[in-house]
Parts: structure tokens; sequence; C-alpha cells
């Protein structure tokens, strides 16, 4: 229950859509909850201020997707259960 729940609303498990060293802050969606920008110095504060003061994008988001549109997308798919998938969707798709 707890997996289909964290698929369903797109929520980052570590290990599998926040790897350390690989994964920025602005790609899981969680920033808002995640990320304290008054905290002070921190590894990667240079890179989460950049995106947050100048509105950038990160290079791929976070999705909850069907297994079958994720395949169309060529996404990475990083959770499954059943048709459902938590995939990394590449800004130029979402553009789309």
């Amino acid at each position: 229950d707890l997996l289909a729940a964290r698929i369903a609303a797109a929520w980052p498990a570590m290990g599998a859509e926040i790897v350390p060293g690989e994964t920025i802050p602005g790609e899981t969606g969680i920033t808002d909850v995640a990320v304290n920008f008054t905290k002070g110095c921190y590894p990667g504060q240079e890179l989460v201020e950049r995106m947050d003061s100048r509105a950038a994008q990160a290079p791929r988001a976070l999705r909850c997707l069907t297994a079958a549109e994720a395949q169309r997308l060529g996404d990475t798919v990083t959770s499954r259960l059943g048709d459902a998938v938590l995939a990394y969707v590449p800004r130029r798709a979402l553009q789309d």
C-alpha cells in the first residue's frame, strides 16, 4: 500500500529516485518541502540556489506514468508497481 501511495504521489525514495551525488533536488519535485533556502551552507547549495533564483528548470522531472507512457517517452523508470511507474521525464518531453 505504501509503494502504491508513493508512486501515485510521485514521492521520491532514497536509493530509487534519490541517488546521492547523482540526483539534484529540482528533479524530484519536492524542493519546496525538502530544501531550506535560509539554512546556510550545505553541499550543493550553489546549484540549488541558482535553480531557485533564476527559475531554471531541471533537465528532467519525476512523474507518475503508466509503463506504456514511460516506454514511449524513453524515460528512466525508477519504481514500479503493476502498470504504474515513477520515471524521470526529460524536460523536452514535458514541453511537448
